[in-house]
């Protein structure tokens, strides 16, 4: 999984639940430094328009609760549509359901 993706979904929660303006101008500044610029370090598959209209309303200050709704709503799609299903997939995934059939009855 990218744990990028991750990381940013939970600045998100985190960003959405703050009611200080400063505190939610300094975490917007983070998650537009960390995930939304174009050179960000981990910075997120998203669409392009959706990028565009973030980084427009973040320049205009207006930090909405949602103002990063629907590129959260991207990344889980994302997560739910290819993280989790590669996950499913993985030999530690496979070998945690093993251990659980084998031992799990005993708990």
């Amino acid at each position: 999984m990218s744990s990028e993706n991750l990381d940013f979904w939970k600045a998100v929660e985190q960003y959405q639940t703050m009611s200080q303006v400063k505190h939610r101008e300094i975490r917007a500044r983070n998650i537009m430094e960390t995930f939304i610029w174009e050179d960000s370090p981990l910075q997120i598959n998203i669409n392009a328009k959706h990028r565009h209209e973030i980084e427009a309303f973040f320049k205009e200050n207006k930090l909405n609760n949602d103002l990063f709704d629907k590129a959260q709503k991207e990344v889980y799609d994302l997560m739910r549509k290819d993280s989790y299903a590669r996950f499913k997939d993985s030999d530690t995934f496979k070998s945690f359901i093993q251990s659980f059939q084998t031992y799990g009855r005993h708990l």
